[in-house]
């Protein structure tokens, strides 16, 4: 008997608090750990590559990965977003750049609910729909005279650009031909791949195989409709209560981390104890100790991420007026959320140490890659230590908020 089943029991415990039961879940569970070989195997040669080819990104297309969490209404499959937090979970257990650009790409069917009908009919209706790009402000948008908009900008972190049928760029907003610094707002264009250059910049030492390359817009011209807010939905539920809903289903992706660390670990372990034997004289007490420090934590952190995530759906499902209710979710989810990187990141390194030397060989596990992994991740704007500060303005009852929070 594996001695990962007590372990793997513990978390099917944690898992019949998201809903366990949804038949669309478990197929798309199932499909993972049925393809589990083939996507290791994708995630060793997108390392090598440094992003997924169109084959891969394909297989991943017709799994309807891209779909998860596309409305229902527009024929997608509908996940809440615990559950699309839980598929990114199983991936990112495998390969955490195939979690990544899957995380990214499925973006496409939130950002259907707020476009207007005729850009979601053109670049957000069709199934497997990959989206990519970066919404934080880096670009300019200034309004002309004849009611069209001019747009440049350059924007890094595109994961998984290469594949997509539509690229996001966030922007300083102008309505005036003549900008200053104090008049925009923030919103994200739509804009088609043929316009946009992208720059073969991701050379790094984690994530490699996500593609998040550096891509430009050089002066082109787009009508109005060609932007939106994330403050401003066009549709309502829960998906679209806040403006983070592209954002709730991150915190699945260093759960997968870190939780293959732990099973590497616990395996690890086992054949040593198995393997050296021992008394009552020299047992292993400070690796038992760990272990069970370990384990605990990683339970928590993801206990913490699961309950925030399923009682957020359901206050802006039930509760969607209640304005102080909705901000106790939104906070208390990127609270769970930024946790749940730095953590995880805490707790694979801490595999690592448990496990000693034998970790730094390639090919006795992954952890190394692991640790890689998570210490790129933790670079992105939800991990960084400003949520914690936006938490607590809120907290007093401050109104500051950023894309992020």
């Amino acid at each position: 008997m594996s001695k990962n089943t007590l372990f793997k029991t513990c978390l099917d415990i944690q898992d019949k608090s998201i809903n366990s039961e949804s038949p669309t879940l478990s197929e798309l569970l199932s499909w993972v750990d049925l393809q589990r070989d083939t996507l290791k195997e994708i995630g060793t040669q997108s390392r090598k590559r440094g992003r997924l080819s169109r084959t891969e990104a394909d297989l991943l297309r017709n799994a309807r990965m891209f779909d998860i969490a596309r409305p229902s209404q527009y024929g997608g499959l509908g996940l809440n977003s615990a559950e699309q937090a839980r598929v990114l979970e199983e991936l990112a257990a495998i390969d955490a750049s195939i979690s990544w650009c899957v995380m990214i790409g499925m973006d496409s069917g939130i950002y259907s609910g707020y476009v207007d009908e005729q850009i979601r009919t053109k670049y957000f209706q069709s199934p497997g729909t990959i989206s990519a790009g970066w919404i934080h402000p880096q670009g300019t948008a200034v309004e002309q005279p004849n009611g069209t908009v001019k747009l440049n900008g350059r924007w890094q972190f595109g994961s998984g650009i290469d594949n997509a049928n539509v690229i996001l760029c966030g922007v300083k907003y102008f309505q005036n031909s003549n900008p200053s610094d104090k008049e925009w707002v923030w919103k994200i264009a739509v804009v088609d791949p043929e316009n946009v250059r992208i720059e073969p910049t991701w050379d790094t030492w984690g994530l490699e195989g996500s593609g998040s390359q550096h891509y430009s817009v050089e002066n082109i011209t787009l009508e109005r409709n060609r932007f939106f807010s994330l403050k401003h939905p066009q549709e309502s539920g829960a998906m679209y209560a806040q403006h983070d809903g592209i954002l709730r289903k991150m915190a699945g992706m260093p759960l997968g981390v870190a939780r293959t660390a732990l099973f590497d670990a616990i395996q690890k372990l086992d054949q040593k104890i198995q393997r050296d034997g021992y008394t009552d004289g020299n047992r292993p007490e400070r690796a038992f100790t760990e272990l069970g420090e370990l384990t605990s934590q990683f339970l928590q952190v993801r206990a913490s991420v699961y309950t925030s995530t399923t009682q957020a759906w359901d206050i802006y499902t039930h509760s969607a007026q209640d304005e102080e209710k909705c901000t106790a979710a939104l906070v208390t989810t990127a609270l769970a959320r930024q946790r749940s990187f730095k953590e995880c990141r805490d707790i694979t390194i801490r595999c690592g140490d448990l496990l000693g030397s034998q970790t730094v060989y390639k090919e006795r596990g992954d952890i190394g890659a692991r640790i890689r992994d998570l210490t790129v991740m933790n670079q992105h704007a939800v991990a960084q230590g400003n949520i914690m500060t936006l938490a607590g303005n809120r907290i007093l009852g401050g109104h500051e908020s950023s894309p992020f929070l």
